[in-house]
């Protein structure tokens, strides 16, 4: 992302929330967060910021998932984030959908 790319009333986020844009001012702009706290950041900065959460992101995810299957990967990985722990038989199902799902083929 770069510096320009932000708009008066977009929305977009940092390590301390989501937040929308008020008022730009050269290289400074205005953002009130979910919170309801406002405070001035440096465009620049915050483009960084933005471009290295959208790296994380796209890289939590298996390359060579089929189309269509992001989703299931993301909405997965949720679900075990929220319960912190996996049972073993759901350890062994997930392992084996992952493979199945960049290309390995199971023989017996």
């Amino acid at each position: 992302m770069e510096a320009n790319e932000f708009q008066i009333g977009g929305r977009y986020r940092n390590q301390k929330g989501a937040y929308e844009v008020l008022a730009i001012d050269g290289s400074q702009m205005r953002v009130r967060y979910d919170s309801g706290a406002e405070e001035e950041l440096e465009r620049s900065f915050q483009a960084k910021v933005m471009s290295r959460i959208e790296r994380e992101e796209a890289s939590a995810f298996p390359t060579g998932l089929p189309d269509g299957k992001q989703a299931d990967f993301a909405w997965t990985l949720g679900v075990i984030a929220s319960r912190g722990q996996l049972h073993p038989l759901m350890q062994h199902n997930l392992r084996n959908r992952r493979l199945a799902a960049v290309g390995f083929v199971f023989r017996r």
